[in-house]
């Protein structure tokens, strides 16, 4: 018997092993090493900076406290809730009290992509409502005519895709009995993300939302590691992530960059 074998024999016969004699190690995942930092430097950022933070941002950090089991984004968002402007809170403030669970998994297949070239910066519908005003309507299960209209218009893009992903999110969350198939919806609309995605891979504030809402909707597995790498790779040394490439540091853009990333990596 080698000396190496009876010394394991020996060891194991006193402590639980981890992993068995003679299997290697397993290796750290360094990305979760850099989301351990890269939230920690960005709740930095967000517990000091004086530029306001919206509800959207309070509801990220919860969102991230949840996920990451991290209880300072926890903190910082209870801290920061009490900041809100009254209209804020009167207008989605049941959204920081409702249940926010991700959706269970699915996955998105070929023949799910859409037929259309994504175009981000393409306008809403001509005549659709305020996707803010949708959004209200959804955490109350109202769900209007023209309201779910625009929630179900195909062939959208850029931040209407996003906000179709938010509405979705808010009537699952609010627990509305609607006539809309959510299941089959998310699916279209996670397919339209990944696509879009795919064809503008640059770090934005839409990047950032179209990663969360993937994420969340239950599409983590479509996410792609070069798309994380992109978030990780964008965020400033003060924590912060920026709007865009040249553009100014904000709270929201750095809110739902650690979101996109806690429905990534976990965790970490």
């Amino acid at each position: 018997m080698s000396g190496r074998l009876l010394a394991c024999l020996t060891l194991a016969a006193t402590v639980a092993l981890g992993p068995a004699c003679g299997e290697p190690e397993p290796a750290d995942d360094p990305r979760s090493a850099r989301w351990t930092e890269a939230r920690a430097s960005a709740l930095g950022y967000l517990r000091s900076t004086r530029t306001e933070l919206g509800l959207d941002v309070v509801v990220a950090l919860q969102i991230v406290g949840e996920l990451a089991e991290d209880r300072a984004a926890l903190d910082i968002a209870d801290a920061r809730r009490a900041e809100l402007s009254e209209e804020d809170v009167l207008e989605l403030g049941r959204l920081f009290d409702l249940p926010k669970p991700v959706l269970p998994p699915a996955s998105i297949s070929a023949a799910d992509a859409p037929a259309a070239v994504p175009s981000p910066g393409a306008p809403p519908p001509e005549g659709a409502p305020d996707v803010a005003d949708c959004l209200v309507e959804a955490l109350t299960c109202e769900a209007s005519s023209p309201c779910t209209e625009l929630g179900m218009a195909e062939g959208q893009w850029g931040y209407v895709l996003t906000h179709q992903a938010v509405w979705l999110l808010f009537l699952r969350w609010a627990g509305c009995d609607t006539s809309v198939d959510l299941d089959d919806r998310r699916v279209a609309l996670a397919a339209a993300l990944a696509a879009e995605m795919t064809f503008d891979p640059v770090m934005t504030d839409l990047a950032a939302e179209r990663l969360a809402m993937l994420g969340h909707m239950g599409f983590a597995a479509s996410i792609e590691d070069e798309w994380i790498d992109l978030v990780l790779d964008a965020q400033e040394p003060n924590g912060c992530w920026r709007l865009g490439p040249g553009l100014e540091c904000h709270p929201h853009v750095t809110g739902v960059a650690l979101w996109a990333l806690a429905v990534s990596l976990g965790p970490g």
